[in-house]
């Protein structure tokens, strides 16, 4: 008993004491605001296990003094009865003594474990209406991207990957009612249907009427009625830069071939392909000693993949920096005519930044990137300060262009975005693996790229004329089980002027040459 207060008020006097806020929480994008939920669970659930295991005791004791002896025989003639008589004067003066203690005690504790729950449940912020929403967006999103059935989903089996933990018909039915709301009306008939197939097989109930049965079998009837819903197709009501660049028909497409890229190296074999693998000495004196292991996943415009560019030491050093200062990421869209700047569903991760004058203990980072690629990343404008950014299960971000100077935004960028210039190239580390998703897919290049810790992704967003190179077009995969980690280094066009031109052009890019 007093284990667990002291327990729980050392974690309380930790938490308030820390640099980060124990409110303002958000439990679907922040792996580290789940984490410190999961400590409160772990906490509440054995304060419940403490107050079971009190009342049990105490129901134990109390069994120890309930008799029948005396409650069968009528009041007069125990008052006739010296030996009944005796004993019910010494269960009055003497046993129940120690009954008294017991209910003493059992107060005591009850009280206790009460301000102890009552403590838990008030210190820290609870799960609200919304984060309960973005769940159950993130199962949605898993089910339509990686095409899986809601029976399946429900089990947790993907492909032949097993997840621990199950979706009762209850909860299917929530998030089809969730899924209609939101206007995924295929996705709602779905979850919906199953939901009540579930139920029925499970005889949850016999009858409709006073359930969720009858909400749900209500609603998709409704749905099955109207024919005309067909699009199931995420937030139609943010315009972003796809919807300007792409026609509806081609910007569906694309969102087809980027599902069907996911799909890889999770819920299906990737097809075999012959990418070309070597080792480059070239770059710097110190990879005649150790080389870098280069991949390209294709060549023009070129996306190449370094292998062993960051070492487990370095990777945990990055996170034990940034674990608690991970915040949803905002993305930039036009509604209703104006410019937002805020989270949406397009891009669902957290994320913060690595800043060079405030983490000295990272310079190496920019300086081994400037090595790799050949890029200037010494001038206070060469580049932005390196962004880590994470990944829960159903996080993702829609497919994208790197490049920031965009028709809807470039009116609107700031000034020192217009210093430094467009995005010229994308470096992205990959900080971990992931166990099932997760992929970096390029739909117009036909290229899925599986996260692979300590490794690096390296693509050009520009022309050589400086116009921006649209076959670059890619987005990050919803990751379906595991955490996936990034840090992402952009690099600015302005102060390449000089330095890129040995690269020579491509016809889609700028091409990466690594012989200089």
């Amino acid at each position: 008993m007093k284990s667990l207060t002291y327990l729980l008020n050392l974690i309380l006097i930790i938490q308030l004491h820390c640099s980060y806020v124990i409110t303002d929480m958000d439990f679907t994008y922040s792996a580290s605001d789940l984490y410190r939920l999961v400590q409160t669970e772990q906490l509440i659930s054995r304060n419940l296990e403490e107050a079971v295991n009190s009342l049990k005791s105490f129901h134990k004791n109390l069994e120890k003094y309930q008799t029948e002896d005396l409650k069968e025989y009528a009041s007069d003639i125990i008052i006739k009865n010296p030996l009944l008589s005796y004993q019910l004067v010494k269960r009055h003066g003497k046993d129940l003594d120690v009954l008294d203690k017991f209910y003493e005690e059992f107060t005591a504790q009850i009280a206790e474990l009460q301000h102890s729950y009552t403590k838990l449940r008030t210190t820290f912020t609870k799960p609200d209406k919304n984060d309960l929403q973005h769940a159950m967006e993130a199962i949605v999103r898993l089910r339509q991207t990686y095409n899986l059935t809601v029976d399946e989903l429900s089990r947790g089996h993907v492909g032949t990957f097993r997840m621990e933990g199950y979706l009762t018909p209850a909860d299917l039915s929530n998030i089809g009612l969730y899924a209609k709301e939101n206007k995924m009306h295929e996705n709602a008939k779905l979850f919906l249907a199953m939901a009540l197939e579930q139920a029925e097989k499970a005889n949850e109930s016999t009858t409709l009427e006073g359930s969720w049965m009858e909400d749900a079998q209500l609603v998709l009837d409704d749905l099955n009625k109207n024919q005309s819903i067909t699009s199931d197709r995420e937030d139609t009501r943010l315009l972003t830069e796809m919807d300007v660049i792409f026609a509806t028909d081609s910007l569906e497409n694309l969102n087809k071939g980027f599902e069907r890229l996911c799909q890889y190296h999770s819920v299906k074999e990737a097809p075999i392909t012959k990418y070309k693998c070597y080792l480059d000495k070239t770059s710097s004196h110190m990879r005649i000693i150790s080389p870098l292991k280069m991949e390209v996943y294709h060549n023009d415009p070129q996306i190449v993949v370094i292998y062993d560019f960051l070492s487990e030491s370095e990777i945990e050093e990055i996170e034990s920096a940034t674990f608690y200062k991970l915040k949803r990421s905002v993305t930039q869209f036009f509604h209703k005519g104006s410019l937002h700047a805020e989270p949406s569903i397009i891009r669902t991760t957290a994320q913060t930044w690595i800043y060079d004058l405030g983490h000295p203990q990272f310079d190496y980072l920019g300086k081994r990137i400037a090595s790799v690629t050949g890029y200037s990343l010494s001038g206070a404008t060469s580049a932005e300060e390196l962004q880590v950014a994470s990944y829960r299960p159903g996080g993702h971000y829609s497919l994208h262009t790197d490049a920031i100077y965009e028709e809807l935004f470039k009116d609107h960028l700031n000034p020192s975005d217009i210093l430094m210039g467009d995005r010229i190239a994308t470096f992205m580390i990959y900080l971990s693996d992931v166990e099932m998703g997760g992929n970096t897919a390029f739909p117009m290049l036909d290229v899925a790229v599986k996260p692979v810790k300590g490794s690096a992704i390296l693509w050009g967003n520009l022309h050589p004329d400086g116009t921006i190179a649209r076959y670059t077009l890619h987005g990050a995969c919803p990751v379906i089980h595991g955490i996936k980690s990034i840090a992402t280094k952009w690099v600015r066009a302005n102060d390449q002027m000089f330095t890129r031109q040995k690269c020579k052009p491509s016809k889609l890019s700028f091409h990466f040459d690594f012989t200089n």
